[in-house]
């Protein structure tokens, strides 16, 4: 078995990403465009993180006009990378933690030819 491949230089030294990258590479063989995706995927999860952060220093509420005071801009931002986070996972296929285990998957590319020939099937049945 190799080595699984490091994790890209810019993510954060002890964050989300580096142990989501190192725990998808450990568990699956990844091809190299799963790699690109993985490492967009880890990037979002350490800017996520890196949000959250701005929003605890400042609050959830900024200072606004007059009524009601605007929500901190990070949190409209923090929700847009939410959906491309689950936009990237799913193009990986990345199973739950219990369906990886008890489908003894080795690849992500596997794991989506299974799941698209459950759903070809399921339309065929469909008829």
């Amino acid at each position: 078995m190799s080595r699984p491949p490091y994790p890209p230089s810019d993510l954060a030294a002890r964050g989300r990403g580096r142990r989501f990258w190192r725990t998808i590479t450990a568990d699956y063989e990844c091809s190299a465009s799963e790699l690109e995706l993985l490492g967009e995927a880890c990037r979002t999860l350490d800017e996520l993180d890196a949000l959250r952060r701005a929003v605890e220093k400042d609050g959830a509420i900024v200072a606004g006009s007059v009524g009601q005071p605007p929500p901190h801009p990070a949190l409209t931002e923090a929700r847009g990378l939410r959906a491309e986070l689950r936009r990237l996972l799913d193009a990986l296929g990345i199973p739950a933690p219990s369906a990886s285990a008890a489908e003894g998957v080795t690849s992500l590319a596997a794991r989506r030819a299974r799941r698209a020939a459950r759903a070809r099937w399921e339309r065929r049945g469909a008829s």
